[in-house]
């Protein structure tokens, strides 16, 4: 195993740093602390490790203090927590005079080693070296870093391309400019209609229109395949297969247990109860939806009502769908619940108890405690749907206390009564309201 380790060590060597297109979330680093890159599969998490190594090297460190290690690569396959201080070992015998300096060490996937936790913690405590780690499972990392690494990391989740950062990779704009005139509106919304249609997934935006939705239905397999069937021993894959399938087909809808057993009883699949809740959490664990409950200030009410799902992904949905053109508010709806998530806020969506009228977000922003009320709306030229949003808002205004109130959609623009303020999808997501 050490002559296997250090090939790869030394190749790294080798190899420049590929080019990359900038990320906008947030790097965190505090000396004396992990840094930890959660996400699904593929979204970007490794070029986010690649970012930050350019960032270092742009400042003047020499590539020699940093180290990168991917233990997803096969010859790492038995590698264990015993070998882990050869990486030490090694590291050093090459770059002796590096002991006393500060470095900076990447472990990609690290989840994969039994017990990494342990060797995480001890060279954060014993050298001087800068940590930080990838990991595709949510509850598996949290899991470990809440024993041995409890207060000794900080966390940060890569998704796939917002919009800003599709419209920079795919070089509609090169960035975007703080007004927008209408000749940069045009290539935005032109931007948008594409990634509206094949969300945001790295690896598809420079393949063929037809290649794509097999690019992500192979995808899917990789990601439960990985990260919820194998990982987890799951005794019943197919269950697993056919709830993901139930999810994707009923995005931004109320959705219960009792549902998805019925749909599983008419599909010949036994299961129960305990078991579906378990494989939901499973398939959040792995990043591929994101639950959003029903805002009660009673935790057991919250837990007995129906929780919505949204995807990590559009093209995901569409790929998975049975109905790949998909409802276009519920698919806008997913797209304003993903740059909620990648903005930091908490999220639960709002039914009055006295008329029933839904909000579709409660956001909540525990840094700024910023809170707003969003509802998502495709289109708000019929009178009846204007009534209906205006309604909902006076609904839930009213029980939450809430002071600003948006409606997303798709390229209305307009200030309605009580302030409620109606924007388009791509000022939404620009930030640009």
């Amino acid at each position: 195993m050490k002559d296997i380790l250090r090939e790869i060590i030394y190749r790294f060597y080798t190899r420049s740093i590929p080019a990359l297109t900038k990320r906008t979330c947030h790097f965190p680093v505090v000396e004396g602390r992990a840094t930890v890159i959660l996400g699904m599969r593929r979204t970007g998490k490794t070029y986010r490790c690649y970012q930050r190594m350019r960032e270092l090297m742009d400042s003047g460190i020499p590539q020699e203090k940093l180290l990168y290690l991917n233990f997803e690569d096969e010859r790492l396959k038995n590698f264990s927590l015993d070998d882990c201080q050869m990486i030490l070992d090694i590291y050093y015998e090459r770059f002796p005079d590096n002991r006393n300096e500060t470095c900076y060490f990447f472990f990609d996937e690290i989840q994969n080693v039994h017990g990494w936790e342990r060797f995480i913690r001890r060279i954060i405590d014993s050298e001087n070296i800068q940590v930080t780690i990838t990991g595709s499972s949510s509850k598996m990392l949290s899991k470990e870093m809440s024993t041995a690494m409890r207060g000794r990391s900080l966390s940060m989740e890569v998704q796939p391309f917002s919009l800003e950062e599709y419209i920079r990779f795919n070089h509609h704009l090169e960035e975007i400019p703080e007004y927008i005139c209408d000749v940069e509106k045009s290539q935005i919304q032109h931007a948008l209609n594409h990634y509206f249609q094949w969300g945001g997934m790295p690896e598809i935006q420079k393949m063929d229109e037809m290649d794509r939705d097999n690019a992500l239905q192979e995808h899917y397999n990789l990601v439960t395949s990985r990260d919820v069937k194998e990982r987890h021993k799951v005794a019943n894959p197919d269950a697993v297969d056919e709830i993901a399938a139930f999810i994707f087909n009923s995005i931004a809808e109320r959705i219960s247990i009792s549902g998805i057993l019925k749909y599983l009883e008419e599909r010949k699949i036994s299961t129960d109860w305990t078991t579906v809740k378990k494989y939901i959490s499973y398939l959040c664990d792995a990043y591929l939806f994101y639950p959003v409950a029903l805002e009660d200030r009673s935790l057991a009410r919250q837990k007995r009502n129906p929780v919505k799902y949204y995807a990590a992904d559009l093209g995901l949905i569409r790929a998975m769908s049975l109905n790949p053109a998909g409802d276009n508010g519920h698919l806008l709806e997913n797209l304003v619940f993903l740059q909620l998530h990648r903005q930091g806020y908490q999220m639960t969506y709002v039914q009055s108890q006295k008329t029933g009228k839904e909000i579709d977000f409660l956001a909540f922003h525990p840094g700024s405690k910023d809170k707003k009320l969003i509802q998502v709306s495709w289109k708000m030229s019929d009178p009846s749907t204007l009534k209906r949003e205006i309604e909902a808002f006076q609904s839930a205004a009213e029980y939450l206390n809430a002071t600003e109130k948006l409606i997303v959609t798709w390229d209305e623009e307009k200030t309605l009564e009580n302030n409620i303020k109606v924007i388009p999808a791509w000022k939404f997501l620009l930030e640009k309201y």
